[in-house]
């Protein structure tokens, strides 16, 4: 699964995998923040993953829990994680 997300933590970009793998729409997905679609209990550490990758700082591979559409709960694992300045 592949995503690309702005600095306000919403989507610009998905994969279909990401889609079919969490069963929320192309337009629900890119329609809210991120955090959103994270479980609650995970909320805070991947608010400060996202904080220390936007500071530029080293982010090491970590997992967290997503809630799919109907309330099932998938873990998912950020392996590598860029911020791109906007640049070609």
């Amino acid at each position: 699964m592949l995503c690309i997300a702005n600095a306000e933590s919403y989507f610009t970009r998905l994969s279909p995998a990401f889609t079919r793998t969490l069963g929320w729409s192309l337009e629900e997905l890119m329609s809210r923040p991120f955090l959103d679609f994270v479980h609650p209990e995970d909320r805070s550490y991947v608010a400060e993953r996202q904080r220390q990758r936007l500071l530029g700082e080293t982010v090491s591979p970590y997992s967290f829990r997503i809630v799919r559409k109907g309330g099932e709960v998938v873990r998912v694992e950020v392996l590598r994680a860029l911020t791109s300045d906007g640049g070609g």
